[in-house]
């Protein structure tokens, strides 16, 4: 187990922002000797799941892993039942629309549709950030008991993405019962200058919140007539997703415009 452990971290090493990895630095970081480390992505190299540059001898993900991430997507429910209608979304505000949910302490960004405005941040499916500077972790947090988001927010200074990040707990706190009320979040410019967004819940047959539906726009084109029109298209597209996994009410918006984000069978029943 122990040797698995090992095996796992060092995999977990590769991200965005180190998709490429030398035997050497990842010794370093671990703690394991080279030979060690070696011998394990070489492991990894030989299933397919990490690939080896002749040249460099660095390690990168490789193709393996990237049919494993194709089984989620094609298998999870959330995913499947979400995918059509964000696709839809997407045409219907011209807009990028991403699916988001709560992974430890973070948002991970489940799903992303770039829209014809798609405004490059950098931010991809499979992309973390913290939950206190994006609408879509503001959203996750909202609908959560207060015991879990103080454990989640902990006590250390809340990370100050850009200059309009909210970093103060107490207007954070506020923001959060906002949110609850009116089922939305919406940023502008907090977690990169350029980009703005909106978010909604997505809820759970218990309406419990599993995950936030998010349309990212450039920051000039949130107006507040804007806001107001993509918070109605998001309550329909929410209602959607969330009436497909089981949820019974969905507490926001107007169910007549969600009618076209329902299934066929759940159409023919309304």
């Amino acid at each position: 187990m122990k040797s698995l452990r090992s095996a796992l971290k060092l995999f977990l090493e590769f991200s965005d922002e180190k998709p490429e990895q030398r035997v050497s630095d990842l010794a370093k970081r671990s703690g394991l000797t080279k030979s060690h480390v070696s011998k394990l992505l070489a492991e990894f190299a030989s299933a397919g799941l990490l690939s080896q540059n002749p040249d460099s001898r660095a390690y990168s993900i490789g193709r393996r892993t990237y049919v494993l991430g194709t089984r989620f997507i094609n298998h999870d429910r959330l995913v499947r039942e979400s995918i059509t209608i964000m696709r839809m979304l997407m045409d219907t505000t011209g807009h990028s629309a991403r699916l988001s949910v709560i992974d430890g302490k973070r948002v991970l960004y489940l799903l992303c549709i770039e829209g014809p405005l798609f405004v490059d941040t950098g931010i991809r499916t499979g992309t973390w950030l913290p939950l206190h500077s994006t609408s879509a972790g503001r959203v996750l947090l909202a609908f959560m008991e207060a015991e879990r988001v103080k454990s989640i927010l902990g006590l250390a200074p809340l990370r100050k993405l850009t200059t309009r990040t909210i970093t103060d707990r107490r207007r954070l706190n506020g923001i959060l019962l906002n949110v609850r009320n009116c089922g939305y979040a919406s940023q502008r410019g907090e977690t990169t200058q350029d980009l703005a967004a909106v978010s909604a819940p997505v809820f759970g047959a218990d309406q419990e919140i599993l995950a936030a539906l998010t349309v990212a726009l450039p920051t000039h084109l949130l107006t507040k007539s804007v806001e107001s029109a993509l918070v109605k298209q998001l309550h329909d597209a929410a209602r959607g997703i969330s009436l497909r996994l089981g949820c019974r009410a969905y507490p926001f918006g107007a169910a007549r415009g969600a009618a076209a984000y329902l299934s066929p069978r759940r159409r023919a029943r309304g």
